[in-house]
């Protein structure tokens, strides 16, 4: 039976489920993994086959019927075939099959469901330890073809899965892909191949990059683009010599759209603060937050309506991240001397009406920045900054002085970005709708989320705006932001509580 099925790209329903549920031959985990239909797979994810140790095989339709074959372990039938009707929507039909051999065909099962990605790293050889040097050399050398196929695929993937980074990690048992997407990394395999084989990955971005293959021990830095559907996105890479080898890190620019303010799900009174921006002609908008927390995100939002108001949009990047029409959008390259203030002082010759600048890094900038702002410029930068009051203290560290601010700064928003719980499987908090008065929510898990029970952000925010020459305030604090998507049910207590602790 193993050499039918393995000849086959579809399971037999009538070979591999039995009516009685009764154990099938035994087969080899590849054998079984082959029996897997993508179609199957679909219904449950990666995850929660490896939490429920099921594998999903085909669907029979019947007279109306949808009954969906899985293998799961032997013994294990009764006590798994309540979850799994719960949880489908199909009716299961369970074939008991060895445990190890159903954990390897799980796990081959869904790495071949990555497509192209899969196909290539498929394709690498498995090195032994003879390759990294502790035995004589006896294996095939690598083939340099397979090589570049399978990163391609790797950013490819990486690309249509919206990541933002890719991480290429060094380790004994070989080569571990970790993708950050949104703001989570997620691994995506297990390790591949060995060192020798991370080593021949890591030179060939290397080489894409155009930085030095023999050069191990110290930190490099390139950049490179790709193709990726109908138009190309950059690729910036960051590799760091690591105890196991070369640690590489790809981050992924320009594949993003920017979006609309109302898209931004900000509280009210940060989009009012954005969309007073739409109404100045001078003036400084800061945005603020930590790392990965949507200030780009923001400010690409706002370009986009101010280029619809006629106005010569200007752009100082490092890198570009998101293409605007009818903005005018200029990288920065430190390495050739073109640094924000050179590209900033070269863009107040450009009669801009608004200069967007990625960020306020050193007191000639921010000097140069404000006195745009004070002479008819409408300028939109970012700080690095947890709190309103970090903001100004960053500020006056820079140079900036008191005055300054006070004739320039027309408002600050500072901006965090928590998980939100996700909406088709959140559950009611009762210990926690108890102690507070009103209905509480916290994670549970579903397809829809990989059953981590969050999907997409819940962005919080403080907002301090300047509503003239002499009237400033503080329009909304993190505390008050915090406390609304809580009760809106976007975020748990659990949450709740752990950012109102940081901000002591």
């Amino acid at each position: 039976m193993g050499d039918k099925l393995f000849h086959r790209s579809q399971i037999s329903p009538d070979v591999l489920a039995p009516e009685d549920n009764s154990p099938v031959a035994v087969l080899s985990p590849e054998v079984l993994s082959r029996c897997s239909t993508a179609e199957a797979r679909d219904l449950i994810s990666a995850l929660q086959a490896k939490q429920l140790r099921v594998l999903p095989l085909g669907i029979l339709r019947a007279a109306g019927v949808e009954t969906i074959s899985l293998a799961v372990p032997q013994g294990q039938t009764r006590e798994l075939l309540p979850t799994l009707r719960l949880s489908l929507g199909h009716t299961p039909r369970l074939i008991e099959v060895p445990g190890e051999t159903l954990a390897e065909a799980i796990f081959l099962a869904y790495s071949s469901d990555e497509k192209a990605l899969a196909q290539s790293a498929s394709e690498l050889p498995e090195l032994s330890a003879a390759a990294l040097g502790i035995a004589p050399a006896v294996e095939e050398p690598l083939s340099t073809a397979k090589v570049p196929r399978f990163l391609s695929a790797l950013m490819n993937y990486a690309v249509s899965k919206q990541a933002s980074d890719i991480h290429i990690i060094p380790r004994l048992e070989g080569t571990f892909i970790r993708l950050r997407i949104n703001g989570e990394l997620r691994d995506q395999a297990r390790p591949l191949g060995s060192l020798a084989l991370h080593q021949q990955l890591i030179n060939r971005i290397k080489v894409l990059a155009q930085l030095d293959t023999t050069q191990h021990q110290l930190p490099l830095d390139g950049q490179f683009s790709i193709a990726a559907g109908e138009k190309r996105v950059g690729i910036r890479v960051s590799t760091i010599p690591t105890l196991h080898g070369e640690k590489a890190t790809l981050r992924i620019i320009g594949h993003r759209r920017a979006m609309e303010l109302e898209q931004l799900g900000l509280d009210p009174e940060a989009l009012q603060a954005l969309r007073s921006m739409l109404e100045v002609d001078e003036g400084m908008l800061i945005l603020a937050g930590p790392t990965g927390c949507g200030k780009t995100t923001a400010m690409y939002a706002l370009l986009t309506e101010l280029t619809k108001l006629n106005l010569n949009c200007v752009t100082l990047e490092d890198p570009i991240e998101a293409e605007v029409k009818n903005a005018a959008q200029t990288c920065i390259s430190p390495e050739s001397g073109f640094t924000f203030e050179a590209a900033l002082r070269a863009v107040l010759r450009q009669d801009p009406d608004v200069i967007m600048l990625g960020e306020v890094r050193d007191p000639s900038s921010a000097r140069t920045a404000f006195q745009a702002a004070l002479t008819g410029h409408l300028v939109i930068t970012t700080v690095h900054a947890r709190e309103i009051p970090e903001v100004f203290t960053r500020l006056k560290d820079l140079g900036v002085d008191a005055l300054t601010l006070q004739q320039a700064l027309r408002a600050v928003i500072v901006q965090r970005l928590l998980p939100a719980l996700c909406p088709h499987c959140r559950v009611i908090d009762l210990d926690g709708s108890n102690r507070r008065g009103y209905r509480l929510y916290r994670e549970a898990g579903c397809h829809l989320c990989d059953y981590s029970g969050f999907n997409g952000f819940a962005p919080v925010s403080s907002v301090y705006m300047k509503s003239d020459v002499t009237q400033s305030r503080l329009a909304l604090t993190l505390q008050h932001s915090l406390e609304r998507r809580l009760k809106a049910g976007m975020i748990s207590v659990k949450q709740f509580e752990q950012l109102n602790r940081s901000m002591e």
